[in-house]
């Protein structure tokens, strides 16, 4: 038995969720606790692409050592069997599957949603933003208790069913689940369709653009608001601070609120101690309730403000992004040029191989990625809507496992495995980073995701964990309690479904809900496909990009010409820069080259002297050489004044004498002026 494989997998999802948290979170500026449970919640979301696929390889290696065996003689041929590379000891899953279940329940139920409230409680007190916590989650609690509280009835009423700890158990794990499969077919059935025409999208440049113009002018409008609605925020903090003086009580209110509002904004307030005198309460009704509300308004609105601040940039950068690609693509010389960027620095080589990439690999390489994922959709929308019948078999994932199974190729099971709960949880989550609830939730890269965000993605693949394996066992029909079978009712079990239990409790989800409803599937991909949800909220005035639509067209003019005028703006500074940045350069290479010049200069004086000294010493006439000639050069270029020919004084400028208009050198040698009469 070897955990090799297994701890390098465990190794490789902690550093990819680490990475992924890293582009989206700031874990430097967001509070620990909330960079642990977000981590905690999506490492153990991403681990089941990996550990699902070793349970189901290990269950048939355990099925093929009881198959190989004579009961009757107790003569077991276990050479038949082919260890999985995988094989784990059969206390290591059950104890994991056990602690990801309930760490998961944990923070789903209990954390996440506290912490996510508690990040925008405006009580300046731990047990006031607890209070305002747990009367925020009361609709969340209160849909689960509805759902615990119906199976309990359910069972009570039945004679033939015991009510006992076991039983309560399975109520609790139903329910979740039963939540868990209910959002599952809404995120998975979006995901299948948007998956693949997103990555077909990704090739066509003039549609992308269309899209970037649309949400910038959609944007704008957001954004004057979000901007109005913070000033007028600021506005009564402003006012807060100058009537609430230092010797009040609700001083250390104030400024924790001034705390949370924009940096660089602080400036702008009073701190109450304009003048000296004992100030008595404002006669302005400032209570702490009051600033309550103003503190959870501040946090609100700088929030919201920062959201669409961060919208509006990558709004702008991936519009001027795809106009530099369309610009390239006629661009003779087969270079990408870029608005803001200095090709005289980048390389003609880099330039051409991003032209190649972006206009030619680029979008054949998403082509060829559409198509792809689109055959693995249709795959699976096929296996959701078949996965009940069992003879014949027609789910097109059970059929590969069946066939691997047959001949034990664990390697084929665990790869057709992980392919498909890779792609079902990849379908899902990408419908999770995408969302975008009433505008109050954004998942944004570059470290600008929000924390309520975070942990809202959190919260979210925690409760679809569970029902992703559910329906991941049932696709490839190896939980014979979900599909009916009786064949699947005596075949071994994986260590999740024996952690998990069987529904056969609640029959009536475990003939019915559990069974038919992941064929509701089906509806939401052809909802998605013809974009019905974009259509109708449309209709009630949420603009929503239609590329056959005359009012999504007015949105994509006006956003073209909101991102003329702010690129004009940004090529406006960008040349300032540069020329700022051109200035500063060539003053350092004239600084330079001065005290080179200067250099220079020092070494003829001191060659002039040592000359002079030679030269007196020996009592030789000084000749004109090479030397002198290369101190006329030098004096040539030289920022120096000379005597006008009519002045009668007499200077000496680096050893040339100068008399009345004539110069010649101190050294000897013949004067430099000797033909000026001719």
């Amino acid at each position: 038995m070897s955990a090799g494989p297994f701890i390098v997998e465990v190794i490789f999802v902690f550093l990819a969720t680490l990475y992924i948290l890293h582009q989206y979170g700031n874990i430097r500026k967001q509070h620990v606790l909330v960079s642990l449970a977000v981590f905690v919640s999506w490492f153990f979301s991403f681990l089941i692409v990996f550990i699902l696929p070793i349970d189901v390889s290990n269950t048939f290696y355990h099925e093929c050592l009881e198959r190989n065996t004579d009961r009757l003689n107790n003569i077991t041929r276990r050479n038949e069997c082919i260890k999985p590379w995988s094989l784990m000891p059969d206390y290591v899953l059950p104890d994991l599957w056990r602690t990801i279940y309930w760490s998961s329940q944990i923070l789903s139920w209990l954390l996440l949603p506290m912490m996510q409230s508690y990040v925008y409680a405006g009580s300046f007190t731990i047990w006031g933003k607890l209070k305002t916590a747990l009367y925020e989650n009361a609709l969340w609690y209160g849909s689960y208790l509805i759902i615990f509280g119906g199976l309990l009835i359910y069972v009570a009423l039945k004679p033939d069913l015991d009510l006992n700890a076991d039983s309560l158990k399975l109520i609790g794990i139903t329910a979740s689940n039963t939540w868990g499969l209910l959002l599952l077919i809404l995120l998975l059935g979006y995901g299948l369709v948007e998956l693949p025409r997103n990555a077909w999208n990704m090739s066509l440049h003039n549609l992308r653009l269309e899209q970037a113009y649309f949400k910038i002018a959609k944007l704008s409008t957001t954004k004057e608001d979000a901007e109005e609605e913070l000033a007028d925020c600021l506005s009564e903090v402003k006012k807060a601070s100058e009537e609430i003086k230092y010797n009040s009580n609700l001083r250390k209110y104030i400024d924790t609120i001034i705390t949370k509002c924009p940096e660089g904004s602080s400036e702008l307030f009073s701190k109450g101690t304009e003048d000296y005198v004992d100030y008595k309460q404002s006669s302005i009704a400032f209570t702490e309730k009051v600033l309550t509300k103003l503190h959870s308004k501040v946090i609100v609105h700088t929030h919201r403000a920062n959201r669409t601040q961060v919208q509006w940039n990558s709004g702008l950068q991936l519009a001027f992004y795809l106009e530099d690609v369309e610009k390239s693509k006629t661009n003779p010389e087969k270079i990408f040029k870029s608005s803001f960027s200095n090709h005289l620095v980048t390389s003609r080589t880099k330039l051409k191989t991003k032209w190649l990439w972006e206009i030619v690999v680029k979008p054949w390489f998403f082509r060829i990625l559409s198509v792809l994922l689109l055959i693995l959709s249709v795959f699976l929308v096929w296996s959701e809507i078949t996965f009940f019948s069992t003879d014949p078999v027609l789910s097109i994932f059970a059929l590969l496992i069946k066939v691997s199974k047959q001949d034990y190729l664990f390697m084929a099971i665990e790869v057709v495995s992980c392919i498909t709960i890779a792609y079902m949880c990849a379908c899902t989550y990408y419908t999770v980073f995408k969302m975008k609830l009433f505008n109050f939730y954004y998942f944004a890269p570059n470290h600008q995701t929000d924390s309520n965000s975070l942990l809202f993605s959190g919260l979210l693949l925690c409760r679809l964990t569970y029902a992703l394996c559910l329906n991941f066992l049932a696709i490839i029909q190896l939980d014979g309690h979900v599909t009916g079978s009786s064949e699947g009712k005596d075949m071994s079990e994986t260590h999740f479904t024996k952690f998990m239990g069987h529904m056969d409790l609640l029959s009536f989800i475990a003939k019915g809900l559990n069974v038919y409803y992941p064929m509701t599937v089906l509806l939401v991909c052809f909802c998605t496909y013809f974009s019905i949800g974009k259509r109708i909220l449309h209709c009630f005035g949420m603009e929503q990009f239609l590329s056959d639509d005359d009012f999504s067209a007015d949105y994509v003019r006006e956003g073209r010409e909101i991102a003329k005028r702010e690129k004009r703006k940004l090529e406006r500074e960008h040349s300032g820069k540069n020329w700022n940045e051109r200035a500063k350069s060539l003053q350092e290479k004239y600084l330079n080259v001065g005290k080179r010049q200067k250099s220079v200069n020092q070494r003829i004086d001191d060659t002039d002297d040592e000359a002079m000294i030679d030269a007196s010493s020996a009592s030789a006439v000084p000749k004109y050489t090479s030397l002198d000639r290369n101190n006329d050069k030098v004096n040539l270029i030289s920022d120096v004044e000379y005597a006008p020919p009519d002045s009668p004084k007499r200077s000496n400028i680096k050893g040339y004498e100068h008399i009345s208009g004539t110069t010649r050198s101190t050294k000897g040698g013949v004067p430099r002026n000797l033909f000026d009469d001719a």
